[in-house]
């Protein structure tokens, strides 16, 4: 497990979008949960997508909504590193700042 450019660029990406959502809001949290929320989605799709390739036999059709879920769909760096490392860092910034 290492940390690569992508993932602290994830966490910047959030970062900034948690500061755009505050000068908009008014609100840390509405910020970091916009921010959150972006991850959270962009990992779900990519994990789909990596179940889809990995065990649907590349067909749509063999994929149902709760697959994504499976621990063997998921790698240690899109949920540590592109998913929970930016949300962490989110709720630390509302923590301290909110």
């Amino acid at each position: 497990m290492s940390i690569e450019i992508k993932s602290i660029q994830h966490t910047v990406i959030a970062v900034a979008m948690q500061v755009v959502g505050y000068l908009v809001t008014d609100s840390w949290l509405l910020g970091g949960l916009f921010a959150a929320g972006v991850f959270i989605g962009r990992e779900h799709a990519q994990t789909e997508a990596r179940w889809i390739r990995h065990y649907g036999n590349y067909n749509r059709e063999n994929y149902r909504w709760y697959n994504a879920f499976e621990v063997r769909a998921w790698t240690v760096d899109s949920f540590f590193w592109d998913m929970t490392l930016p949300i962490l860092v989110v709720l630390a910034i509302y923590l301290v700042c909110g």
